[in-house]
């Protein structure tokens, strides 16, 4: 969502490879930033409400919480589940979901 990020602090951690910060800052604003970064339609949200456009184009913010948590994960980080609590409920992936995602990961 629009001005709820830490854009600037996840642009240094990232600077520094302080990928697993980088992590952490993301999914404090963001449950899923992995996968909004690949299905969410950041250029009419996030980008269109850029203060950059204008000048410089807008911040890709969706490609660098891909980026920031593909790499976090790869180098074996993982979010804490810690204060997550089972509530017996299942969730499943639609089928118009899965064809989304299969396009995006492509």
């Amino acid at each position: 969502m629009p001005g709820t990020q830490l854009h600037p602090e996840l642009a240094e951690a990232r600077q520094r490879g302080a990928y697993f910060e980088a992590a952490e800052l993301s999914h404090q604003t963001n449950t899923l930033p992995e996968v909004c970064g690949r299905v969410c339609p950041q250029d009419r949200l996030c980008e269109g409400s850029c203060t950059l456009n204008d000048e410089f184009g807008a911040v890709t913010i969706g490609n660098i919480e891909r980026y920031i948590n593909d790499k976090a994960f790869e180098m074996g980080w993982r979010p804490d589940m810690s204060g997550v609590k089972q509530t017996g409920k299942k969730w499943r992936l639609s089928a118009q979901a899965r064809q989304v995602w299969r396009v995006r990961m492509s």
